[in-house]
């Protein structure tokens, strides 16, 4: 029985914001079951997510309640699942399942991590988002907290202390591994890449490439284009018969761009940037790494090499990778979950990517942007490609071909040797341990 201080639940009956602690002694919290006095409240205090009993301090705060002492309120919980809240952002409130076969959670506090994402909900992190939202995280023992920064990478992130762990890009986090940062691959999530060329007419087959001006991604994706078009023959350094190199920026708009035949994008971009361009999507052609054997691995899990080594820090890495995997499979499983999610989540000046202007602002996109927002989770879907892959498991053949893209892809080399001890299989080990998994 743990003893906790919450705030009031608000008008519309949802769950409290955050469980705040008293911020003095004689600060009361408010109401819910028991009452104990301003003392009991303030040694209750500890940590950022409520107000957990030191041992020692239940028998004395559950006397005194009883004795009807004032004015501090504790709620009491039977376990973690229900204790403490989630991700605000997520809407998660405390419905779910519990985890099949989770680490044993028992009865102590969530313990809290801190996860740095690609990016915010969105297709492409939705399964993360799914496992906060049906309770897979709390059920794990686990709060957790998701970070971005649009000006560094996840990886850099968690090399700068700002996060327990990273979803990032490999050929990103093998840069910042072979620049001396200390960490290493633990789980892939993606199986293939979602990279590819999108090109205008009259492009339909690679020969029409000759003489075309390509807009390329860099800052470690540009290998697959290096690549591809090495093996095509084609000159990349602006001759009349090669193609002239750009560098192309993220934005929706650059599918618009007269100035270039073809543009990168992804999977689960593209149909949303098309939509909100008025591009309609059989009016390009696309050329995808994946499917030209030229695909480098994109999302994936990274930890600090110290914390692998550590036996309290690997029980929470595998504790949130066993929920990831569960939030994975609900994509795979109930799409309509995953929708509802983003719609709820779709703030009025902050609709999905690809929303049209008369649907965005509204927080309700309308049926086109449904059917988008339904491609793109389709596509993200594919990359994890549950029903071929064992759900954030590194497939080995997949890791080679990245690391010689990378090594020999571009003109200016991503990596610059073979990784050495890059990735690492403990955390999926301990999954094993802690579960009762068996081996893959």
């Amino acid at each position: 029985m743990t003893l906790l201080c919450r705030r009031r639940r608000n008008s519309a009956g949802r769950k409290p914001d955050d469980h705040a602690p008293c911020q003095s002694p004689a600060a009361p919290c408010l109401s819910s079951r028991l009452r104990v006095p301003p003392p009991i409240c303030h040694v209750l205090r500890r940590g950022r997510h409520g107000l957990i009993s030191k041992p020692g301090t239940r028998v004395i705060g559950l006397a005194l309640a009883l004795l009807g002492a004032l004015p501090c309120d504790v709620a009491v919980a039977g376990n973690a699942g229900g204790t403490i809240s989630g991700n605000p952002a997520s809407g998660n409130t405390g419905a779910g399942n519990p985890a099949a076969g989770n680490p044993a959670a028992g009865d102590a506090a969530p313990r809290h991590l801190t996860v740095a994402l690609p990016e915010g909900l969105d297709p492409r992190t939705i399964g993360f988002y799914l496992a906060e939202d049906q309770g897979y995280f709390r059920n794990n023992g686990l709060a957790v907290d998701f970070i971005t920064d649009p000006a560094q990478s996840p990886s850099r992130l968690l090399a700068d202390g700002k996060a327990d762990l990273a979803v990032d890009l490999m050929p990103v986090a093998l840069q910042l591994h072979q620049g001396g940062i200390a960490l290493q691959h633990v789980a892939q999530f993606f199986q293939h890449s979602s990279l590819g060329l999108y090109c205008r007419p009259p492009i339909a087959k690679p020969a029409d490439l000759h003489g075309t001006t390509i807009g390329v991604w860099f800052g470690g994706e540009e290998s697959s284009f290096y690549a591809w078009m090495s093996q095509l023959n084609i000159s990349t350094f602006g001759e009349e018969d090669g193609v002239t190199v750009l560098r192309q920026s993220r934005v929706s708009q650059a599918l618009g761009d007269a100035r270039l035949d073809c543009v990168t994008s992804t999977s689960y971009l593209a149909p949303r940037q098309m939509r909100a361009g008025g591009i309609a999507p059989n009016s390009r052609m696309v050329f995808r790494y994946e499917e030209l054997g030229v695909g480098t691995l994109e999302d994936g899990l990274y930890a600090r090499t110290k914390d692998l080594s550590d036996k309290d820090r690997l029980d929470l890495l595998a504790r949130f990778l066993a929920a990831s995997i569960r939030g994975w499979q609900k994509l795979h499983d109930d799409r309509g979950a995953a929708l509802r999610l983003l719609r709820a989540n779709t703030p009025g000046d902050a609709a999905p990517a690809g929303a049209t202007a008369t649907a965005k602002g509204t927080g309700n996109p309308d049926a086109g942007d449904l059917a988008t927002l339904k491609t793109s989770l389709d596509a993200v879907d594919g990359l994890v490609d549950a029903a071929h892959y064992k759900i954030g498991l590194l497939d080995a053949d997949t890791y080679d071909r990245t690391v010689n893209l990378l090594l020999t892809g571009a003109p200016d080399p991503v990596l610059q040797g073979a990784p050495v001890a890059a990735v690492s299989d403990v955390v999926w080990k301990h999954l094993r341990q802690v579960t009762g998994q068996a081996k893959p």
